[in-house]
């Protein structure tokens, strides 16, 4: 299960760097998100299979309260960049690429404040984070 996988920032940040040089690799990891969303089949995904996804996913993070019906409504609208009430798998590469440069870059912020304090203070170790997909995404709709 890759929510119980646990890598360092660094670890982390590597990843997504090749992840999202990669083409055929992020394609097969567009390909699964999608197949995991899309529990119909249809080959498109629909808000009902959003809010779905999402409350699986804020269970699986140990997130007490899902995001509301307005808050899911507005990240699909998002998603749904050509306003056909769906989701195909361009849309939801669009959204993981800009999901996934996001994460990248605060993992890089993350990783300059660690070097800065690691300067200052040398008992601080490296923290161990898990990599769940969607964390950014689920935090913000948190908010």
């Amino acid at each position: 299960d890759i929510s119980d996988i646990k890598i360092t920032m660094e670890e982390s940040y590597k990843a997504l760097d090749t992840l999202l040089k990669d083409d055929a690799t992020f394609k097969q990891v567009v390909e699964a998100v999608f197949e995991s969303i899309d529990t119909d089949k249809s080959g498109s995904i629909d808000i009902k299979e959003i809010e779905v996804f999402i409350n699986s996913v804020c269970k699986e993070m140990g997130i007490g309260q899902a995001p509301d019906k307005a808050a899911i409504e507005t990240v699909f609208k998002e998603l749904d960049t050509d306003k056909s009430n769906s989701i195909d798998k361009e849309e939801l590469g669009k959204f993981l690429r800009t999901l996934f440069e996001e994460q990248k870059k605060q993992l890089e912020a993350s990783m300059k404040k660690q070097i800065h304090f690691s300067l200052i203070s040398s008992e601080y170790s490296l923290e161990q984070h898990t990599f769940p997909w969607f964390h950014h995404q689920i935090f913000l709709l948190k908010k």
